[in-house]
């Protein structure tokens, strides 16, 4: 848990505006969460926050390679990833569902 708290964003100490992330993610992030495809990596994580009162948007970059088992040989394969997304999270104190664009989380829950 110790590794996962290096990738929290402790955004309710934040005032409105926007805020830039950088982070460093290799095998013991991946060992942390017991990721059974992933077996390790080497990735760099740029999150650009816009928090609002009632919202935050996340923009997020993340390069590098990942550690996967192949299908087929079974051997450790290198496999390059690149990605570049937006996150909103809206805060609610009703239960709403992921839709795959908008993420819901209570005023005082954590976001990692």
């Amino acid at each position: 848990m110790e590794q996962i708290a290096l990738y929290t964003i402790a955004y309710k100490g934040l005032k409105i505006g926007s805020y830039d992330f950088d982070f460093q993610v290799d095998n013991k992030l991946f060992e942390a969460y017991e990721a059974e495809e992933i077996l390790g990596g080497d990735c760099r994580v740029k999150v650009e926050l816009k928090r609002s009162e009632s919202m935050l948007e996340l923009n997020v970059d993340i390069w590098g390679e990942v550690i996967c088992e192949c299908d087929r040989c079974l051997e450790n394969c290198n496999i390059p990833i690149e990605f570049s997304g937006l996150l909103t999270v809206r805060f609610s104190d009703l239960q709403h569902d992921y839709d795959g664009d908008v993420m819901w989380i209570a005023k005082g829950d954590q976001l990692s």
